[in-house]
């Protein structure tokens, strides 16, 4: 590779040498993951993950310098996921909403999608909520404040628009959201939420948030 293509391009775009990085810390995020999960957070060593992914501990000092920080990247990870899986469908996007009806749709479609993603993405949801609390404790403060923040836009937009009462208090609301799911991302993660399971108890949540607060 020449010295031209590993920096980066006159457009912006990353250089190849930052892609590579980039995917190798994903690697390493995802399989410190899984140790954790395994093991539990105090109990890993950085020789457990190396073993696991089949590479030498100084490869992965080389990306990280110890488990506080691959935690922090998972924290970080889990928190992008999560926030990204909210927003993935364009009917659920901030400014999609016309209308109550539409904006419980909106919250139930939201609530649905955390719901899925902890049964699709058991490992990684189950180290944010019960293994990186041992490595941060302000960790679920921290995941709680991101999904509220996201959720405090829908209204925020709502109340904008006319459809929800104007003196709304949106923190507050986004906040109850945010106890709600939480517990409820624990319940599938506890195999207590089949698909149907899942499906209505987004619906519950959307009903919960949106009663009392229509224009």
């Amino acid at each position: 590779m020449t010295a031209a293509k590993s920096r980066s391009s006159a457009n912006g775009a990353g250089s190849a040498d930052d892609d590579l990085t980039n995917r190798r810390r994903k690697e390493i995020t995802l399989g410190a993951c899984a140790v954790f999960d395994e093991r539990g957070y105090a109990n890993t060593r950085i020789a457990d993950i190396s073993a696991h992914l089949g590479i030498g501990q100084g490869t992965i000092y080389r990306y990280f310098t110890g488990k506080e920080d691959l935690m922090d990247s998972i924290i970080g990870y889990g928190i992008r996921r999560m926030l990204a899986a909210m927003r993935e469908d364009p009917a659920v996007r901030a400014d999609s909403a016309g209308s109550a009806a539409q904006f419980r749709e909106q919250i139930t479609a939201v609530a649905h999608r955390l719901l899925d993603m902890a049964a699709t993405e058991q490992i990684l949801v189950r180290v944010l909520l019960s293994q990186a609390p041992a490595a941060r404790p302000e960790a679920i403060d921290e995941l709680t404040d991101q999904l509220s923040a996201t959720t405090a836009s829908y209204l925020a937009e709502g109340v904008q628009n006319g459809y929800l009462r104007a003196e709304l208090d949106t923190s507050m609301i986004a906040d109850a959201m945010s106890g709600i799911a939480v517990p409820a991302m624990r319940r599938v993660l506890r195999g207590q939420l089949d698909a149907d399971g899942r499906a209505a108890t987004a619906r519950t949540i959307g009903e919960l948030i949106t009663v009392g607060i229509n224009a």
